[in-house]
């Protein structure tokens, strides 16, 4: 409570002063007028420009991304974090190093102190780089005192800009073309020996490759001579035996025997079963106009059975080399255990670093031709702009700051001073000193009116019958004023028990004291010395001031 009461004096004291304040105000005012009109203008251009259009992936990029997604990001593609670095690389010397260097330049011929300017203290206090949020697009500003510099500085640093991004995507294909060379060189010495191992290996086993397929998960199946050959003697073999067992349940006489014969090339032509069909030809046409116990065509049919006899024997001659044969050759195919599968292992390596060996150089020879292809630089949205009117200095806030200065210093100048003055002059300084309320107020110029304004004052005040109270005056009263201001107290008839004195010892425990002080003549430590004392054996019980 105390701290609020002092802050309203202060306040109060800082607005008794207000000419006094409104003359610092003013003072402000004019100096910070002379200081906005004689600073430099700085202006300001600016330009946007778009790092990458991720609604539409460039050309690079989307080749890179279509034949590998790994070697597309070492060809330069960006995410949301890779932007921020971007923004920090086109902020850096690597970058901006040439437009500083004219700019410096430019600016020694008008003034040698830029001799020592330095790149970190221009860019941070003549650029501005970021990105709008939520987009790639990059926002730089440039500001100057040199109008003329603006538009010149600011094409530079587009130029330089739209330089970088080509150099960029340069930089990133060639890295991924030096990738590219390293693993064409890796993978075709790996191919190579994958491809000897299997070759050699497939000679010390007799082992060839017949066929090679694919499946819809790009697996690979191997199908190998040995395989081939043994399913092919298999396949033979079962239909020998079902031959053989087929002609040991015909008959000698069987016509069976002559189909049998003629599904096989080296018997359907020649031998026996050439002159059965003979035979059955004869007998067709002797069948016409002779009857068929007639001794001709008996001894026909005789010779028929005869012949499909020998055929028989020679069919299951020939049907038992062929099952040898097929005996041998599944005999032939089979390896020792393992041999097989490793083989097919070896093949499988040899064909997966075929298969990337070929990939490579695929895409080598795609990032060949990507790198002399000619893209468009990063797109320019707003061309570089000069602002129609200076930035800086901001007149009206120039004197805003110098008439809130000028408040500020002149109050502290008024507190220093009322402080010095050690003198009361508000009747809320006189209230908080004497921890009392403040009973009334009176004025020289109304001194005629005093009776009546006493009166009303001490109604205020609860009396009792039995005490008296003593008027304590405090400060510089001359006697003339001491006298008058006595007789009107004793002309006032609803007051009685008063004693008059400016003497603390003259006043006993019993009394209830009214301190009467004269604003602007009574020293402030003086009055806190007389209250201090009061307190210690009495209380106030109120104050009047008097002007």
């Amino acid at each position: 409570m105390e701290d609020d009461i002092n802050l309203k004096l202060i306040i109060l004291k800082i607005f008794q002063n207000k000419k006094s304040l409104f003359s610092y105000c003013f003072l402000g005012v004019i100096f910070s007028a002379i200081i906005a009109f004689s600073t430099k203008k700085t202006w300001q251009g600016s330009f946007q420009i778009v790092l990458e259009n991720n609604a539409k992936i460039s050309g690079s990029q989307g080749l890179l991304s279509s034949i590998n997604p790994n070697i597309a990001e070492l060809a330069g593609s960006q995410n949301t974090k890779q932007l921020r670095t971007e923004v920090a690389i086109l902020k850096s010397p690597s970058v901006l190093m040439e437009i500083f260097d004219y700019v410096k330049a430019e600016k020694i011929d008008t003034n040698k102190k830029y001799k020592n300017l330095r790149f970190k203290d221009w860019s941070r206090q003549n650029l501005d780089i970021n990105l709008e949020k939520g987009t790639t697009i990059l926002n730089l500003s440039y500001r100057d005192n040199d109008k003329n510099l603006i538009i010149p500085v600011l094409n530079k640093i587009s130029s330089a800009y739209q330089s970088y991004s080509g150099k960029k995507r340069i930089r990133g294909i060639d890295l991924s073309l030096d990738y590219f060379k390293d693993q064409l060189e890796v993978y075709e010495k790996r191919s190579l020996e994958s491809t000897k191992l299997a070759s050699k290996y497939g000679i010390k086993y007799d082992l060839g490759v017949v066929d090679i397929k694919k499946d819809a998960i790009n697996n690979i199946r191997v199908v190998t001579n040995i395989e081939k050959n043994r399913l092919e003697a298999v396949n033979n073999l079962r239909l020998i035996n079902d031959k053989l067992e087929k002609l040991k349940n015909l008959k000698n006489d069987s016509d069976q025997i002559l189909l049998i014969a003629l599904q096989i090339p080296e018997l359907s032509e020649e031998g026996f079963s050439k002159k059965i069909k003979e035979i059955d030809s004869n007998l067709v046409k002797l069948s016409l106009y002779l009857k068929e116990n007639d001794r001709q065509i008996k001894y026909l049919k005789k010779e028929k059975i005869a012949n499909l006899k020998f055929l028989k024997k020679d069919l299951i001659d020939l049907l038992n080399v062929e099952k040898n044969n097929a005996i041998s050759l599944l005999n032939a195919s089979r390896r020792p255990d393992g041999v097989l599968i490793k083989y097919k292992q070896l093949i499988n390596e040899s064909i997966k670093d075929k298969s990337v060996l070929d990939n490579l150089g695929n895409q080598f020879r795609a990032l060949s031709l990507e790198k002399s292809k000619i893209e468009d630089p990063w797109e320019l949205i707003t061309k570089p702009t000069l602002f129609p009117f200076p930035i800086a200095p901001v007149k009206r806030m120039y004197v805003l700051t110098g008439f809130f200065i000028g408040a500020i210093l002149g109050s502290l100048i008024i507190i220093y001073k009322d402080s010095k003055k050690n003198i009361v002059y508000l009747k809320q300084e006189l209230e908080s000193i004497t921890r009392s309320p403040l009973l009334g107020e009176l004025t020289f110029e109304n001194h005629n009116k005093w009776e009546e304004d006493i009166v009303n004052i001490f109604k205020s005040i609860p009396f009792t019958k039995n005490k008296s109270f003593a008027l304590l005056y405090v400060g510089d009263f001359r006697e003339v004023e001491f006298e008058y201001i006595k007789d009107i107290f004793y002309k006032t008839k609803e007051i009685k028990n008063i004693y008059f004195t400016n003497v603390l010892n003259d006043i006993n425990e019993s009394q209830k004291i009214i301190i009467i002080s004269k604003l602007g003549n009574v020293k402030r430590s003086f009055l806190r010395k007389q209250c201090s004392y009061i307190f210690k054996k009495n209380h106030i019980e109120g104050s009047i001031a008097i002007k």
